[in-house]
């Protein structure tokens, strides 16, 4: 079934649309929420995820096109049909140009209404997806071992999967096993670790007929799958396509200040978590986590040697909300508490000055 969301301020003129769509498509189209409000209806785009929408251009809050924008900006997939009257043709036209599918002069007749739904549920229909061209993508991503554009890929083959099959859960889960085969099929032409434990878990994901009911549960189950693909990749490629450690090195050093995590180095650098964890430690000889606290400390003792700065603004600007834990971790690196720390070096540095300012004359200290 075809999810439609049906967007006018006008309330009999939705209650007409609700009731011709009602008629004409009750076989095929399911309308599963109405609303006057543009800021509503981009709400409900993102709840619902309808297959289409009608989109008045003269709603409140925010106008129609505002509305289709910011609904493109999250969803390219969506049908988009704009209502318009005749002296709003021109704004309607940008609205087309703005990678609207249609629009409907109105007051639109009936038939107008059917034959512009019909023609996008048709095109729709009459464009199936292209499984082997996708899943071929994603063999020669996970072949270079690109993780960042494998894990677009295989994202944008689920959403493929789940805009096309609408409600019809059969029909999902069928596409969902066939393209689990093309993986499993990529992992066997690899060299791969722990083939067995890789095999479990795609035949456990396609005996759980209840996770194809769920898109965010079978996105989250096949990304694990991913994660374990290229956790265990040993193929020459993967040593060379995967990882530059001295430009995640960098990367970490222009980061370290904020809260990054494992998950955002590994995206940048193409891998999977799983994998730069291991390497990291491998090549730097100690974990993530470790080393970017490391970083941390050294940014600390350098404001708290060299500038004025409050100790609990270090904190803050080192992303630590509690100044008490920051102080905690701090001596438990470098033995001395914040305050502690910078007192030993004002103390030093008064010990230099003043031994720059001295001499010795007639074997007596001259200041």
């Amino acid at each position: 079934m075809y999810k439609v969301l049906i967007v006018e301020d006008e309330v009999l003129e939705r209650k007409a649309l609700k009731m011709i769509i009602e008629r004409e498509f009750k076989d095929t189209i399911k309308i599963v929420g109405e609303t006057g409000s543009g800021l509503e209806a981009v709400a409900l785009d993102k709840q619902l995820k309808p297959n289409l929408i009608l989109m008045d251009i003269s709603i409140y809050e925010l106008n129609g096109i505002e509305a289709s924008l910011r609904i493109r900006k999250r969803d390219r997939n969506t049908i988009i049909i704009i209502l318009t009257a005749h002296d709003e043709f021109d704004f309607a036209h940008k609205a087309i140009l703005a990678n609207i599918n249609d629009y409907i002069l109105k007051p639109a007749r009936p038939k107008r209404i059917i034959e512009a739904i019909d023609k996008q549920i048709s095109r729709e229909i009459a464009n199936p997806i292209d499984m082997e061209c996708m899943m071929n993508a994603l063999k020669m991503n996970i072949k270079k071992s690109d993780y960042k554009n494998s894990k677009y890929m295989l994202k944008e083959i689920i959403n493929q999967i789940f805009n096309l099959g609408s409600d019809d859960v059969q029909s999902i889960a069928t596409n969902l096993k066939e393209m689990v085969d093309s993986l499993m099929n990529i992992v066997l032409d690899l060299e791969i670790q722990n083939l067995h434990e890789i095999e479990k878990y795609f035949q456990k994901f396609k005996n759980d007929f209840d996770i194809f009911l769920n898109q965010y549960a079978v996105q989250k189950s096949l990304i694990e799958i991913l994660n374990l693909i290229f956790e265990n990749i040993t193929n020459d490629n993967h040593e060379t396509y995967s990882y530059d450690m001295n430009r995640i090195l960098d990367y970490i050093e222009k980061k370290c200040k904020k809260n990054i995590t494992l998950e955002e180095v590994a995206e940048f650098g193409s891998m999977s978590s799983y994998y730069l964890s291991r390497i990291f430690k491998k090549k730097v000889g100690i974990n993530f986590s470790t080393y970017l606290i490391s970083k941390k400390i050294e940014i600390a003792k350098e404001l708290l040697e060299h500038t004025n700065m409050p100790i609990i603004n270090i904190a803050l600007e080192l992303s630590y909300n509690e100044p008490n834990y920051f102080s905690k971790v701090f001596k438990k690196i470098v033995g001395f508490t914040p305050t502690d720390y910078r007192n030993s070096k004002k103390d030093k540095t008064k010990e230099n000055i003043f031994k720059k300012n001295t001499f010795v004359s007639n074997g007596k200290w001259d200041i």
